[in-house]
């Protein structure tokens, strides 16, 4: 976890990876309320909070196939969203007449940045409000 934020510190995009996004905050909050807000968001979307300390609210979600974990880490002037996650995929082969000739079900590694999106477009909106 402690190179996340070497990552938090020296990174300034807005998208690091295919599953670490950060999002910079224009005026400076009190951190607690930060991550209470954070907290609620995440409630909010259907998600389950799984670990809220001093370093970051982490939630996790499992809807429609998809098991991902968000971490969320507040440094005063920026947001960092690590995402990890899965999905289950069924991989279909096809005979020579169309039809299905078999299918097979495989899980892949896969953040949803959907659902990422959603929850930084929700933070925004509310961040206005503290």
């Amino acid at each position: 976890m402690r190179y996340i934020f070497i990552l938090f510190i020296l990174y300034s995009s807005t998208v690091f990876s295919d599953s670490v996004f950060i999002e910079k905050v224009t005026t400076s909050f009190d951190k607690p309320k930060v991550y209470q807000v954070i907290e609620q968001t995440f409630i909010d979307r259907g998600w389950r909070v799984a670990k809220h300390d001093g370093e970051g609210v982490m939630a996790t979600i499992n809807h429609r196939g998809v098991d991902a974990t968000v971490t969320i880490y507040f440094s005063g002037q920026s947001l960092l969203y690590a995402c990890k996650g899965t999905r289950e995929v069924t991989r279909r082969k096809l005979s020579a007449g169309g039809g299905v000739k078999s299918a097979s079900k495989a899980i892949i590694d896969y953040c949803p940045k959907k659902w990422v999106a959603n929850l930084k477009s929700d933070l925004a909106w509310l961040l206005q409000d503290i």
